[in-house]
């Protein structure tokens, strides 16, 4: 065998009785030095020929192929309650609390949950919500079925592989996953309710609400998604130094289709914005604001402002199901078969084992899969029943308002990610290695989102958006959107990209005397994007350095066995004493992570009028040199200015680099035998950030402007807020027996 379990047969004379004995023999011949993880066949089949001819051995058969077949299955399951929390499980049904008010729709709630409740305008009030996306009381009950078989076939200087995997996964959410199935009640207080009593607790006590929603037809998301894998792969012994390693790996995978067709997902596509449904508009009536159908003339209370003329359009405008036979069941194209090559090299420069040069090439993909959630529209709606009592609200109608939604890109792409390296290692002496590497790690094609129905910027100054009955104030939002009859639709796409290019230097020194060390260095950076805007360009708005991208990382890291005294001076006590003392530890230096620079107003005033967002103006270089920063100094905080109204800002996504990292941690150990190598009583002094070095931990990066003074005003900006901790130690005794 080797390293890669590849198989060797021997052939040998000698009777049954001596079978027990080729087995000790060849396999202490194993561990006594044939390295098998140099590929090199021949030499290993001569050396032991040489070795054991007088035993019998005659010859030993490589071309020999091994396949390994592997079935399996798994379920796990998360079920509530459990046996021990029927007693909790028995406190959250209404007839146990005595709550007897019912539902528009009970069949969806057959356990009988109480409502979630929230009481807005009160300190620390009690929370009693979270149902659906803790599955409570509902279970998860997933199950995988998956197969794979590998061949490997040794021939001369090739080891061929070939392999295929495959496996079938159904995932099952909790019922109602994310839609309140058991009814969720609003008790606070400022509505247009006449009951209501100033208190939401004497607000739930009288039963006065302020809304209630309730999901019209929570579904039960199940699905299923197929995994197929194949592979062929050579290691083939050019010469005697050199192999190469060549493969491909072919992915074909299926995204998540809901069994049972009840699901269902924005299609940009589909939507018309003739389709839309008439929202009731506010109006002033004898002064009072209220809200009007702009078709009839008919007026509500001012809360229905915003709302949907019943019978008006389509409330599920631009939503596709699983059913819609014209249409991916899993809201995008699959994808074909994915090509992922690699290539890898390993050079034993001058054949003696202490140089070598590597490197390699793979592409990979990621699987990409959004777990099923219950229907939307227009499987089902969630209508809001406004300012009622307890007592009589079963016989209200709930109104629909427009509200979020989330869709997919049809033609969605498998995120591509290509991995390099070309390094190479010395042996140094002193049982050291050096390894000097070229990283690279290009992401391509990645899963992101964006909200699509943001407002264009300035919409909210427009003319036409002004709302007459609040003069200065721009109407809600959900009028002036570019896709009426939705708030936010979060879009799925493949928009995403991703760079990492490191320079890796490590040397280590093997266990050896009593002495062990490590140095890494890494020099590197990590370019990506983030929060992806609607309407500036992606590169100018989303692109820089990653959150956790860091230029300069160095670790250090030794074991160190002291000198033992009573090789110098005899006598029991300093051999107690002085003998069996070890001292490690680990030292980092580490850039700090980029951050930027928010923006806010003493007046929350709205400068842009809609947009990806208004970010601060930069009139010169933020950043400050190293000697220069201090806690209360991090960086220029004078180059800072507020935008003019329309004007989004012109700074980057990363302005500056927070608070780096000088840390060491060391233990000290002293072992004391007792009398015997199996009884021992271990000392340890742990010492954490040994030298007290102050690491700040956060930086105050919040700009607040005056919009009159146009002076900016929070007196922390720049400084840092927190730290790390400071040095921290601990001792200990074990007794080892």
């Amino acid at each position: 065998g080797s390293r890669n379990q590849e198989l060797f047969r021997v052939d040998y004379k000698a009777t049954d009785k001596d079978s027990l004995f080729f087995r000790g023999t060849f396999l202490t011949s194993i561990s006594e030095g044939y390295n098998l993880s140099n590929w090199d066949f021949v030499k290993v089949k001569q050396t032991f020929l040489n070795k054991h001819a007088s035993l019998g051995y005659t010859r030993i058969i490589t071309p020999a192929i091994v396949n390994e077949l592997n079935l399996g299955t798994r379920r796990p399951q998360e079920r509530l309650p459990f046996p021990a929390l029927a007693t909790d499980f028995a406190k959250v049904r209404r007839s146990t609390a005595g709550f007897t008010v019912g539902q528009f729709y009970p069949y969806a709630n057959p356990d009988d949950i109480i409502p979630q409740a929230s009481y807005g305008g009160v300190q620390n009030a009690p929370i009693i919500s979270g149902f659906f996306a803790q599955r409570f009381p509902q279970f998860e009950d997933d199950i995988n079925w998956n197969i794979g078989n590998n061949l490997s076939w040794v021939k001369g200087a090739h080891n061929f592989k070939f392999g295929i995997y495959a496996e079938r996964d159904r995932v099952t959410t909790g019922f109602g996953f994310t839609k309140p199935w058991m009814g969720s009640f609003n008790f606070g207080t400022g509505g247009a309710n006449p009951l209501d009593t100033g208190n939401p607790y004497s607000n739930a006590l009288t039963g006065v609400f302020q809304t209630y929603d309730e999901a019209t037809f929570p579904t039960k998301p199940s699905a299923t998604a197929v995994n197929i894998d194949w592979f062929v792969q050579d290691s083939w012994k050019v010469t005697k130094n050199f192999t190469l390693e060549i493969g491909l790996r072919v992915a074909y995978f299926t995204p998540w289709e809901q069994t049972d067709g009840l699901q269902s997902s924005f299609a940009l596509e589909r939507y018309r914005a003739s389709n839309a449904p008439v929202l009731n508009r506010p109006a002033l009536s004898n002064g009072v604001r209220v809200a009007v159908n702009p078709l009839t003339g008919v007026t509500q209370p001012g809360v229905y402002i915003g709302t949907f003329v019943p019978k008006t359009g389509d409330p599920g405008n631009g939503f596709v199901t699983t059913r819609d036979g014209n249409y991916p069941t899993g809201f995008y194209e699959k994808s074909p078969e994915l090509l992922q090559p690699r290539f890898g090299f390993a050079w034993d420069v001058f054949g003696n084992g202490k140089t070598a040069v590597r490197g390699g090439f793979a592409k990979t993909n990621q699987l990409v899969r959004y777990e099923p959630r219950s229907a939307s529209e227009p499987i089902s709606y969630t209508p809001r029943v406004y300012n009622q009592n307890l007592a009589t609200f079963l016989g209200a109608t709930g109104a629909l308002s427009p509200g979020d939604a989330i869709g997919h890109d049809r033609y969605l792409k498998a995120p591509d990610y290509y991995n390099l390296s070309l390094g190479i290692q010395q042996n140094i002496g002193f049982a050291t290695v050096l390894d000097v590497k070229y990283v690279s790690a290009l992401g391509r094609n990645l899963a992101s989102t964006r909200d699509i129905n943001r407002l264009p910027y300035g919409k909210r100054f427009e003319p036409a958006s002004q709302d007459a009955t609040r003069p200065g104030n721009p109407l809600p939002d959900s009028f002036l959107r570019p896709y009426p009859g939705y708030n936010a639709i979060t879009y799925r796409e493949s928009s995403g990209s991703s760079n990492y290019h490191a320079l890796q230097v490590s040397a280590n020194r093997r266990y050896a005397n009593g002495f062990q060390f490590g140095l890494a260095y890494t020099f590197a950076k990590t370019m990506d994007y983030a929060n992806l805007p609607t309407y500036r360009s992606f590169r100018e708005w989303s692109y820089g350095k990653a959150d956790f991208d860091q230029t300069h990382v160095a670790v250090i890291n030794y074991v160190y066995d002291l000198p033992k005294a009573s090789k110098h001076i005899n006598g029991g006590v300093v051999k107690a004493v002085m003998d069996n003392w070890q001292v490690s530890g680990i030292t980092t230096f580490a850039s700090g992570t980029p951050l930027n620079v928010n923006l806010t107003t003493t007046t929350g005033v709205d400068l842009i009028g809609g947009g990806d967002g208004q970010r601060v103006n930069i009139t010169g270089d933020p950043r400050l040199a190293h000697g220069e920063r201090g806690v209360d100094r991090f960086l220029n905080t004078s180059v800072f200015a507020l935008p003019a109204r329309g004007d989004a800002g012109n700074a980057a996504r990363d302005l500056f680099r927070g608070p780096g990292l000088i840390n060491s941690d060391a233990t000290l150990f002293k072992v004391i035998p007792l009398r015997s190598e199996r009884r021992a009583i271990q000392l340890r002094w742990e010492i954490y950030n040994i030298f007290n070095h102050t690491n700040f931990s956060a930086v105050d990066n919040t700009t607040r402007f005056d919009p009159t003074t146009r002076l900016q005003t929070n007196a922390n900006f720049g400084r840092a807020t927190a730290a790390r901790n400071a040095r921290l130690m601990q001792v200990s005794a074990r007794f080892s027996f």
